[in-house]
């Protein structure tokens, strides 16, 4: 309960539309029931607007709430949930934003080998000042809302000699303010996963996929190839982890657009010294459609950019009641026209819990940026929050 509770203390803002709770058993059953929770942060922030000149210091209150429902029936598997984040801002409202998610899975049990995925959701989000793709000189944050629909089709168990999964995904995102309608985009992802059993707890993966992204109001339809392949491993309790390394092509449909194309990494660690110690380290290496628009800089459209991005997260347990944690974080953008961002970050964070079902958390978090774009800010931020959180499970 301890390490659950204070892993959702760790998580960062831009979690939401992932639930923070796991209400399994060891042996991974699935256990019916409600499970509320939330969280109050009340935080410090000396760089609200994310800019090298107009540094605007905010205190501000924060509030995400939680509610997951899970229920069983036979071996079917069904989950409803709520997630929310709040947040208003003592120097400026523009800031304050309300982020919703509502989403509804099931995992159907059709036979011995056979299990059927479905999931839809629904979200409401901004985008940060300062992200990776963005340039935003607004008075307040992007704003947009998905909607999702996806199935699953899963043939085999990883302990036979292989597992075969067929993904189909649809996204539509709509961007609801600043004028950023061309970027509403209609996505459709279909995936195959291969598992081989190599023996030892060790399966060759491999992962083609396809999106065709359409823009309604623009003309930046494309397309976006994938081939990864790699390996997983779960030797011990103490190491697991997923490597897969190939190659990604996006392709737009209007020649006016360069395509792009280069090295795809998806690759996830974890390691466990102790029982109360986890280090995980991360890779990923991928191409996006940026929100930049004219680059003044080389004088053409900034359309894509490749992301190269490492984290590395640890979580120790001080006492039964106390944990530390501590991350940092690298991301190297570079774009169509030339530009290239740098960003950083790290954080140290400290939870400890009062009773079973609250704990109190300080964390220290630190970002920056480092870009070549002349219009572009560069741009140091610092912030410092304390939150309490609560768990009714």
């Amino acid at each position: 309960m301890a390490s659950v509770l204070l892993a959702s203390v760790a998580a960062q803002a831009a979690t939401i539309g992932t639930y923070s709770v796991n209400p399994t058993t060891d042996d991974g059953l699935a256990i019916p029931g409600f499970y509320p929770n939330a969280r109050v942060d009340l935080l410090y922030d000396d760089n609200l607007l994310r800019s090298e000149t107009d540094t605007l210091e905010s205190v501000a209150l924060r509030l995400a709430p939680e509610a997951l429902w899970v229920q069983t029936r036979g071996k079917h598997l069904y989950r409803v949930g709520y997630q929310g984040e709040y947040a208003w801002y003592e120097a400026s409202s523009n800031e304050d934003y309300y982020d919703h998610f509502l989403g509804a899975d099931a995992t159907l049990d059709l036979g011995p080998k056979v299990d059927l995925n479905l999931l839809a959701s629904y979200r409401l989000d901004h985008e940060p000042r300062g992200g990776a793709g963005t340039i935003n000189l607004d008075p307040e944050p992007n704003r947009w809302d998905e909607w999702i629909a996806a199935a699953t089709l899963v043939y085999g168990r990883r302990i036979a000699k292989a597992q075969i999964s067929g993904a189909v995904e649809y996204r539509n995102r709509d961007y609801t303010n600043n004028a950023q309608f061309p970027r509403d985009h209609d996505d459709l992802e279909s995936t195959l996963t291969v598992y081989y059993n190599l023996g030892a707890k060790t399966h060759l993966v491999l992962e083609p996929s396809l999106v065709d992204m359409r823009y309604p109001h623009s003309d930046r339809d494309n397309q976006v190839a994938r081939f990864l392949a790699g390996l997983t491993w779960s030797f011990t309790a103490k190491t697991m982890g997923e490597v897969k390394l190939g190659w990604v092509d996006k392709d737009y449909d209007q020649p006016v657009y360069p395509d792009n194309s280069g090295l795809g990494i998806d690759a996830s660690v974890t390691w466990r010294p102790k029982s109360y110690s986890t280090v995980t380290v991360a890779a990923s290496r991928d191409i996006y459609d940026s929100n930049a628009g004219f680059d003044t800089q080389a004088g053409a459209l900034t359309t894509s950019f490749e992301a190269m991005q490492f984290t590395a997260d640890w979580v120790h347990g001080l006492t039964r009641l106390t944990e530390l944690q501590a991350g940092a974080r690298y991301e190297k953008d570079d774009y169509d026209t030339g530009r290239n961002d740098t960003l950083w970050g790290a954080y140290l964070g400290l939870s400890h819990e009062l009773m079973r079902t609250i704990a109190l958390s300080a964390r220290y978090e630190f970002s920056t940026r480092d870009t070549t774009e002349p219009t572009v800010s560069d741009f140091d931020d610092n912030r410092i929050v304390f939150g309490l959180q609560t768990s009714f499970e």
